[in-house]
């Protein structure tokens, strides 16, 4: 899921006194309803991904039972649409969230810090990739099927 920069940091340096002084505010209001209603379903949906899905060792992979891909997949395409609604709602305030951000932060305030449409920005994208099983696993799955291959004997 992929979020626009909505951070700005004002640094200033002076050398003479060797002082640092490190100023950073937020360039939106996260009060604004449109923006709490985007964060909220993009919430939801990695939670629910969390939930539902068990790590993998490989960033951004998880493991899905394959029983369970058909409701999976209907829920994140739930999730998917109601993201765009709520982002297209945060794209028709957009222009009056900048002059707001222009009028609270005064000097700090960058247009270049602000892209020029919200479009594209917000989606929610789910891939199916075909995947090996690190060697742990291969391992214990190979000592599993000698284990049950091998014929248990018994003495009498």
């Amino acid at each position: 899921m992929e979020t626009p920069n909505f951070m700005s940091t004002a640094t200033t340096t002076s050398t003479d006194t060797g002082q640092h002084t490190t100023s950073r505010s937020t360039t939106h209001s996260t009060k604004n309803p449109a923006y709490r209603a985007v964060a909220a379903v993009r919430s939801e949906a990695s939670s629910y991904w969390r939930t539902v899905t068990l790590p993998f060792p490989e960033a951004g992979i998880r493991l899905l039972p394959q029983d369970s891909l058909g409701l999976f997949a209907t829920t994140m395409q739930t999730y998917r649409e109601r993201l765009q609604e709520a982002a297209g709602e945060l794209s028709s305030q957009y222009d009056t969230m900048k002059s707001e951000a222009q009028r609270r932060l005064g000097t700090l305030f960058n247009a270049s810090d602000y892209p020029q449409t919200l479009d594209g920005l917000f989606d929610l994208e789910v891939s199916y990739p075909t995947i090996e099983p690190p060697g742990y696993l291969m391992a214990l799955l190979r000592r599993r099927q000698c284990l049950v291959r091998s014929p248990t004997s018994t003495s009498p």
